[in-house]
């Protein structure tokens, strides 16, 4: 019962993230993906591209370590702390840039940042050159259920096109988070 009622959840989120893509273009110009949390991975559920290109493409079902990922950090960033060190304390991923966050503290500092902004940022983290920003999506009880980003490459990600980019985005994972129930 519990993996259906989590297989439904996951097709209600795909749903509502397709549907809310078709009926709103303020994001078109980037290329937006969805995650759910799998452990210490996320894996991407679904993805509106733009017609500019990243370099990098996002699959369905592709999975990335999400300490790494603009979605994986706006998603840990809901997880008790506790959990959160039992998740990393035996584990940490193979970094995939040489930017990629090396620990968990320096996680944890990320985490801090990502809850006064109200979004993640991955400065490279995945892809040198490429920067995501992260939202995570919330169900009715507060507690994470996805995550959405937006991927720019390296010269986009100005200062002020970062604040408004985020804030378009915080925007949107609140609209799902309403859609689904939250």
């Amino acid at each position: 019962m519990q993996w259906a009622n989590g297989f439904l959840a996951q097709q209600d989120i795909v749903r509502e993230f397709q549907s809310h893509f078709a009926d709103n273009s303020a994001l078109a110009e980037h290329t937006v993906t969805l995650t759910v949390l799998d452990g210490t991975d996320v894996i991407y559920l679904g993805c509106q591209n733009s017609n500019k290109p990243l370099g990098f493409t996002f699959r369905i079902g592709m999975r990335l370590p999400a300490v790494f990922t603009a979605t994986g950090k706006a998603q840990l960033e809901t997880v008790p702390t506790q959990r959160l060190e039992d998740m990393f304390s035996n584990y940490w991923p193979k970094p995939l840039t040489r930017s990629s966050v090396k620990s968990l503290e320096a996680l944890k500092c990320e985490l801090k940042e990502i809850r006064q902004r109200g979004y993640s940022i991955d400065d490279g983290q995945i892809r040198e050159g490429m920067i995501c920003i992260g939202a995570a999506i919330r169900d009715f009880s507060g507690r994470s259920i996805g995550g959405v980003a937006i991927s720019l490459i390296e010269s986009e990600a100005l200062p002020d096109v970062l604040d408004r980019v985020g804030l378009e985005l915080r925007q949107t994972a609140d609209a799902l988070s309403k859609r689904l129930g939250a």
